[in-house]
Parts: C-alpha cells; structure tokens; sequence
C-alpha cells in the first residue's frame, strides 16, 4: 500500500509507453478518479466480507447543531438541540458496511444506527431512548444522546468514496487499497481503454474490467475534469 501521489506517478510511468501523440498527458485529477472507480467497484465484489485495508479511520468528523424544525431529505425534523455531522460521499450500495464506526475515539462509544422513523420516535423507546444512536438523510448523520454532550468531534470508520476527501488527508496519507498491484493495472486499462487505446498486455485486465461491470466513462466527463 502506498500513497496517492505514488500511485499516479507509476500509473504515469506506465502510460508513457502507449502515448498516442507526443504531447499526450492525462490530468493527475483524472487519474485519480479512475484510482477511485476501479476501487469502489473492488470494493462492491466483496458485500459482506470487505477487507478492512479499504476503510479510513476519520477522527475529525465535527459535530454541529441543527436548528430547531428544519427539513433534511423531504423529512421535518423537530427536536431540541439535535446534533449532526457531515460526512464525505461515501461508496454507494454499501450500506451498511459503508460505516463501520461511528462514535467517540477511544472507539469503544459506538452509536447503534437507526431507520429515520426509529430515530424519531426513539424517545418513546422503553430500554434504548437514553443510549446513543445515529440516523442517515444523504451526507447528514443526525445524532441522539451523544456520550459527552460536550463532545466536538466523532472518530467513523468509513468507506469514503473519494479517500483524499477525508479532513484528516495530507500528502503521506496511504491509499486505501490493498492491492496497489491490481489497483494500478485496472486503472491503466480503464483509461487506455477510454482512450481507445488496447496494448496486448492488458487484455487479462480489461476481463476483469468487465467482469466487474465497469462502464466505459463517457468523454464529456474526462473533459469536464481536464477542463479544470
């Protein structure tokens, strides 16, 4: 396993071999986005039994205040002194091995999760109304009985979709994948292939590409992203 930059800059020593043109380059943001596809699709082939290297410890997760009676996802939320958090796009269909911990960082304060109907109408709960719990709308997590009400921050456990969009994310941070091998050649074949351009060497990749449901990305979304 190793860092983000690293891995662009082998996937970039890679790609020098099949340059079309002289002056072709790929934007490293560009490549990144392909890293993030082809893990997220490694990712969904493992539902139930997800190696744990793909999860991120963020122990910055803020905590915050929602105002009384607001409306979150087409739901009016009316309570007093309810507290959120925001979390970065996390891999979708994963729920709920999408959050592995959500609680304090001693990681031994965990929050049990909750339906949104159970959420709000946990007060009338005869045994759990006063322990800690948790409720998804989108990237909002609305949260009920924090351990410490004084509490500023939450420790999760996460399968964030985008990994560098974790606010504890600097330069020496590791890529969360176990297999930087497999990860670099499905994301060179990824984007030789949306580049129309197929070496012999790829042709076991591109099986597995497709054997995972990978869709070929569409051009005006690499432009949006070389635009940049």
């Amino acid at each position: 396993m190793t860092t983000v930059n690293k891995h662009i800059a082998m996937i970039e020593e890679h790609l020098q071999a099949y340059k079309p043109t002289d002056d072709f380059s790929i934007p490293r943001k560009l490549i990144l986005s392909y890293m993030n596809m082809i893990r997220s699709a490694l990712i969904r082939q493992m539902k139930g039994a997800i190696n744990s290297s793909y999860y991120q410890l963020v122990d910055c997760l803020e905590v915050r205040c929602l105002e009384r009676g607001c409306s979150l996802g087409g739901y009016t939320i009316k309570a007093d002194d309810l507290k959120y958090i925001e979390l970065p796009l996390l891999v979708s269909d994963m729920s709920p091995d999408d959050i592995k911990y959500l609680g304090g960082a001693d990681l031994n304060s965990k929050a049990t999760y909750l339906g949104i109907d159970g959420f709000m109408n946990l007060e009338y709960s005869k045994y759990t109304s006063k322990m800690f719990h948790y409720t998804q709308i989108g990237q909002k997590i609305l949260l009920q009985n924090l351990p410490d009400e004084n509490m500023k921050v939450l420790t999760g456990i996460l399968l964030l979709d985008n990994p560098v969009d974790a606010c504890n994310w600097d330069d020496e941070t590791i890529y969360p994948c176990p297999s930087d091998y497999r990860l670099q050649v499905l994301t060179i074949q990824h984007i030789l292939s949306a580049y129309n351009i197929y070496p012999d060497e790829f042709n076991n990749a591109r099986q597995d590409l497709q054997s995972m449901n990978v869709a070929k990305p569409a051009r005006q979304q690499q432009q949006t992203v070389e635009d940049e």
